[in-house]
C-alpha cells in the first residue's frame, strides 16, 4: 500500500472539467488499495460532491469564490508587475494549503501537483514530485493574446503569457515526472523540463448509454464562466440557434453548467426554446432528452472533458475539430466548423440512423481509450508504485 498526496486547485467533486480527471484518478487509486489525501481550496461558488472512502482524507480550505481579473487590477502595480507568478496562479494561492503541504508533505510516497496553479506550492526539487497538467495554461494564454481585441487586456494577457512561461520553467525543474493529457502538450512540456514527461490517459467513468432515436433536444454542458465555453456557446446561440430552432421548433437547447452569471439570462431571453438549467446532479436525466450534444469551442488545450462526457453517455456529438484536441480517437463525433456548424447540426439531427451509429462508436471509444485498464497500463509505465 502506497500513500499519495494530491495538491489540487479545487475540491475533486467531479463536477467541472478538471475535477473529473482528478476524482476518477483518486477513486481508481483507492480501488487499488492505496491511501490518498488531497489538499485543496473548496470554493462556495462550486457545488461540492463529497468523496468518501476509508482511505481518503480531504484538507479542504473553504473560500467564497475565485478572484477574477478586473481592469482595476492594473493599478495594483507592485503585485501584478513585480512578481514572476501569473495572476491566474497567484489569484488562487492559499496560505493554509501551503501550511498543510509543508506540515505533511514528507509523509507521502508521491506528491501530485494537480493543475498549473498548484506548482506554486512546490519550493524545491524532490524525487517524489509529479506534475499533472490538466490544461496547457501557458499555451492558452498565448492563444488568448492572439484573439483579444481590447488593447489593455491584450497587454495584460501577454504579460500573463510571459510570466506563465517563466513560472513553469522554474517549477517544472522541481518535478521528477510531468504528466500531460494531450500529445501536443506533451511535446511542448518536454522542451521545458529534463523530467520524464508522459502522456496520461483521462479516466472517464463508464455510464449507461442514454441515447434514444426519439430524443429531440440539443445540449451543452460546461462551466459557464470559463472563457472558451463562454465565448463558444454565446457564438452558437447568436449565429446558429435561430436557424436550427426554426427548422425544429419542438426542440430545445439545454444549457447545463455552474457559474453562469446574469448575462446568460439576458442573452437567452432574446431567443426561443433555450433552457438554462444550471447545475444538474444527475446528468442522465438531461442526456435522455438529448438528440445531439454540442461543443462549439474554438480555442482548446489539453482535452475537453465535456466531449468525453457526452460520449460516455452515448450522446452523438457535433464539435469543432479543435475541440477534439488531445483525444486518441474521434469516433462518435460529427465534425463541423464555424462556416457550417448550423448546417451540420441540422443534417445530423435529420439522420437518426447516423446518430445511432455515432452513439455506439462514441460509447466504445470511451471504453477503449479512457478506461481503468488504460490507466493501469499508464501507472505501470510511470512506476509510481515502485
Amino acid at each position: 500500500m502506497k500513500k499519495f498526496l494530491f495538491i489540487s486547485e479545487t475540491y475533486p467533486s467531479g463536477l467541472t472539467g478538471t475535477s473529473v480527471k482528478t476524482r476518477n484518478t483518486i477513486q481508481h487509486l483507492l480501488k487499488l488499495g492505496h491511501k490518498v489525501d488531497v489538499a485543496c481550496i473548496s470554493f462556495d461558488t462550486l457545488v461540492k460532491k463529497e468523496l468518501k472512502h476509508k482511505n481518503f482524507r480531504a484538507f479542504a480550505i473553504r473560500e467564497k469564490g475565485i478572484r477574477r481579473f478586473r481592469i482595476g487590477w492594473f493599478w495594483r502595480v507592485f503585485e501584478i508587475i513585480f512578481t514572476y507568478k501569473p495572476f491566474i496562479v497567484s489569484s488562487i494561492f492559499n496560505k493554509k494549503v501551503q501550511m498543510v503541504f509543508d506540515a505533511l508533505g514528507e509523509e507521502y510516497d508521491r506528491v501530485f501537483f494537480d493543475g498549473f496553479a498548484t506548482l506554486q506550492y512546490a519550493r524545491k526539487k524532490d524525487a517524489r514530485y509529479i506534475y499533472i497538467d490538466d490544461e496547457d495554461i501557458t499555451y492558452l494564454m498565448k492563444r488568448r493574446v492572439d484573439q483579444e481585441s481590447n488593447i489593455f487586456l491584450k497587454i495584460f494577457l501577454y504579460t500573463e503569457f510571459l510570466r506563465s512561461l517563466f513560472f513553469e520553467k522554474i517549477k517544472l525543474s522541481y518535478m521528477d515526472q510531468v504528466w500531460a493529457i494531450a500529445k501536443e502538450d506533451q511535446k511542448r512540456l518536454k522542451t521545458l523540463s529534463p523530467s520524464k514527461t508522459l502522456l496520461m490517459p483521462t479516466l472517464i467513468e463508464e455510464q449507461k448509454n442514454c441515447f434514444s432515436k426519439k430524443s429531440k433536444d440539443f445540449i451543452f454542458v460546461g462551466t459557464l464562466s470559463w472563457r472558451e465555453n463562454y465565448l463558444g456557446l454565446r457564438w452558437f446561440i447568436k449565429n446558429c440557434w435561430s436557424e436550427i430552432s426554426n427548422d425544429f421548433p419542438d426542440s430545445k437547447l439545454l444549457i447545463v453548467g455552474q457559474q453562469g452569471d446574469d448575462s446568460w439570462e439576458k442573452l437567452i431571453k432574446n431567443y426561443k426554446n433555450i433552457k438554462l438549467l444550471g447545475f444538474v446532479d444527475e446528468l442522465d436525466s438531461v442526456f435522455k432528452k438529448s438528440a445531439i450534444a454540442i461543443s462549439p469551442v474554438f480555442v482548446n488545450v489539453g482535452i475537453k472533458i465535456k466531449v468525453l462526457t457526452y460520449l460516455s453517455y452515448g450522446i452523438p456529438t457535433i464539435s469543432t475539430k479543435i475541440s477534439t484536441g488531445g483525444m486518441a480517437s474521434t469516433n462518435g463525433i460529427y465534425l463541423a466548423n464555424k462556416n457550417n456548424f448550423a448546417k451540420k447540426t441540422k443534417e445530423l439531427f435529420k439522420k437518426s440512423d447516423l446518430r445511432l451509429k455515432l452513439s455506439k462508436e462514441g460509447w466504445e471509444n470511451i471504453k477503449k481509450n479512457h478506461s481503468n485498464s488504460a490507466l493501469d497500463l499508464f501507472f505501470s509505465k510511470s512506476k509510481i508504485f515502485d
